[in-house]
Parts: structure tokens; sequence; C-alpha cells
């Protein structure tokens, strides 16, 4: 993953530089389809594993031990090890003011059938909240008095060198941290 992001990655920060160095940390941002494509390109290259692309909606299980997954196409898929990356698809909502509805990011399909799956086998299953701040053109909106911070991206000029660009933080009322 670290590798990947640093061929992706558009904008990286250190966090806590006013703190000590325990708390300090790299922060990087990277470009959603590159880092994709890059990281589907490292797993396809890399021996003895194997890549398919499916909803998984149950796992195969042999006396308390996982053995494969069956899609919801019915096919199955046998194998060593699982790993589910469900990530925010795993009984995923979407909600917008008032307005909810069951969806995965960007209106991806929702795993629904393997959560309750899953439950099924023993696993508790937590909902996270993963609120996504609005973003604003800058040229819409004037900022005299919003803090910036300059941060370098990972694009070079003609001439070779780092572009920046500030980022501003707008704090809504006195509450927001």
């Amino acid at each position: 993953m670290g590798r990947n992001i640093d061929k992706t990655y558009v904008q990286m920060r250190m966090l806590n530089t006013g703190k000590g160095p325990a708390v300090r940390a790299l922060r990087a941002q990277a470009d959603k389809h590159a880092y994709h494509a890059e990281m589907k390109h490292t797993l396809e290259k890399e021996p003895n594993v194997t890549l398919r692309q499916g909803i998984v909606d149950d796992l195969i299980v042999e006396d308390g031990v996982c053995k494969g997954v069956i899609t919801n196409t019915g096919a199955r898929y046998s194998a060593k090890a699982v790993v589910i990356a469900a990530g925010t698809a795993a009984r995923g909502k979407i909600i917008i003011g008032e307005l909810m509805y069951s969806s995965g990011p960007n209106n991806s399909q929702p795993a629904m059938k393997l959560t309750k799956n899953l439950e099924k086998y023993g696993l508790e299953l937590k909902r996270f909240k993963t609120g996504t701040p609005p973003r604003w053109m800058a040229t819409r909106f004037t900022m005299p008095k919003l803090k910036s911070n300059l941060v370098t991206l990972n694009q070079t000029t003609l001439v070779t060198r780092r572009l920046t660009r500030t980022i501003w933080h707008l704090k809504t009322n006195s509450l927001a941290g």
C-alpha cells in the first residue's frame, strides 16, 4: 500500500507537527482512479494470488473453518484463505439529511446478504459513521478569514518542480473541531 501511495499521491502532509514526534503522522491523499489501477496491477502480478470479481453473498464454512465463498450468481470459489474487504459496502447506507437508503460507496450495491450471513456465523458487526466533508469551488468564495495550509502536490511542471496549492480550512461554528 505504501509503494502504491508513493506512485499515486496528489497531496501529502505531516500531521501534528506542533506536537512531539510520538504523535506525528504522515497523511497522503491519492488520486482515486490511479491508486485503484496501480493496486490492481500490483495484485495481478503477485504470484500465487488469483483474483475473482463478484458480489459475495455467503461463505463456505466446514467444521467452523472458512473454505471459500459463494457469489450472488451462485458461483462457488474454494480457497485456503478468504479476505473480506467489504468496507463501507457492508450493510451500507447513504444518509443525506432526512433521506436514507441502502447503498455502497458511489451507488454501488451494498453487501446486505453477506452482512446477514456473517452474523449467522457469529461475527458481531457494528456501523461506523464515515461522513465526508463538503467540497466547494474556491473561485466562488472569498476567503480572507480562513486558515490556510500550503501543500505539495505530486505533480510536476515542465521545469520538473513540485506544484503547490493552498488548502483552506473552514469551521462552521464554535463547536466545530
